[in-house]
């Protein structure tokens, strides 16, 4: 077994069976939204062939948050981040 194999899990294929872990990067805003910063970090993980990216914990409300530049989710507001995120992550694969 190659970890630079492809693996099928369920459904989902994915290109190699390297996974980054969810990492607390601490780059977020103090309200809890994503940056360029967050952008260029899980680019560069993207672009460097992991199989899945498993984002870092998000807070689903305010109160729950562990450090604070966490990323929310508590509210809509942080759909287009999230979507940002997700597509740059995406665009590598």
């Amino acid at each position: 077994m190659n970890p630079f194999d492809p693996i099928k899990i369920g459904a989902k294929e994915f290109r190699n069976r390297m996974f980054m872990a969810p990492v607390k990067t601490g780059y977020g805003t103090t309200e809890g939204e994503i940056t360029d910063r967050h952008i260029a970090y899980y680019s560069r993980r993207a672009d460097g062939g992991v199989g899945s990216i498993i984002v870092e914990p998000l807070f689903i409300d305010p109160i729950g948050k562990e450090h604070p530049r966490q990323l929310g989710i508590s509210n809509d507001r942080y759909i287009n981040g999230l979507k940002k995120l997700t597509g740059a992550i995406h665009r590598s694969g």
